[in-house]
């Protein structure tokens, strides 16, 4: 099964990510934050390297590699294949990739995810050398920047 791997152009694949991260970073938590809306964006009580450099490593190979390989991995490519409808493999794999967030007890942060689902569908549908790597370290990073941030500002 595909699952958006690919073996040709590793390097611009992981540069992807990293770009995306960043550019996502800055529109979706340091634009927040400088404007009022830090309650918005999430907290941690991060005050020690250690615990930025864990959140990293915890965030790309434990909470983005899985939520990529199972929603915009599998998920997506097997609703494309039963379906042949992208539209709606991305509308569907997303708002599940939200739902799964609800453990938050927030809909907020369910609706959000799901829109973060779509956009991540999307890039990665669009987006040359944008793959599911790509995903996992701009998912893992975006995710890790937010206690960073955070801290900074």
């Amino acid at each position: 099964m595909n699952l958006g791997f690919r073996k040709d152009n590793l390097l611009k694949q992981l540069a992807m990510g990293i770009f995306l991260a960043l550019a996502t970073s800055l529109i979706f938590t340091v634009l927040p934050i400088l404007l009022g809306f830090e309650d918005m964006v999430g907290g941690t009580g991060y005050t020690k390297p250690w615990q930025f450099l864990y959140e990293f490593i915890h965030t790309i190979f434990g909470v983005a590699l899985a939520e990529e390989m199972i929603f915009r991995g599998y998920l997506f490519h097997k609703l494309l294949e039963l379906n042949q409808d992208k539209t709606k493999a991305i509308l569907i794999s997303s708002v599940l990739f939200g739902l799964f967030h609800i453990v938050s007890g927030n809909i907020l942060q369910v609706m959000m995810t799901a829109l973060i689902g779509i956009l991540y569908c999307v890039l990665r549908e669009k987006v040359p050398y944008c793959t599911t790597l790509s995903l996992i370290i701009l998912h893992g990073m975006y995710d890790a920047l937010i206690a960073v941030w955070l801290f900074l500002l």
